[in-house]
């Protein structure tokens, strides 16, 4: 089996954080599927070009898309938010292999 240090540490320090005790809620909760669906709506509507006929407004947009690539980023969100899905998925059945899988695909 694969030993890897990093995944060790972070084993350790996910323990150690789930012994201490939860401070009382005093705030708003973010729900990270709706922030990186919304995040993707976003970057696609960027993408979509302006309903304007100026040429000089369209060959703009064009650039800008060209440079930025929204569309992909917007793609790259989505499969961040299934894999968390899965993830997710995954624990609740008390099957760790997508945590694991997550881990080893994502880099911080």
């Amino acid at each position: 089996m694969d030993s890897n240090p990093n995944l060790k540490l972070l084993a350790e320090q996910l323990t150690a954080a789930a012994a201490l005790d939860r401070p009382p809620h005093n705030g708003m909760l973010i729900d990270l599927s709706g922030v990186l669906s919304h995040a993707a709506r976003a970057l696609r509507a960027f993408a979509a070009p302006p309903s304007t006929t100026d040429e000089a407004a369209l060959e703009d947009h064009a650039e800008r898309v060209s440079a930025e690539q929204p569309a992909m980023h917007a793609f790259m969100l989505d499969e961040l938010l299934r894999h968390l899905e899965l993830v997710a998925e995954g624990l609740e059945a008390g099957n760790v292999l997508p945590l694991r899988q997550f881990l080893d695909l994502y880099r911080l």
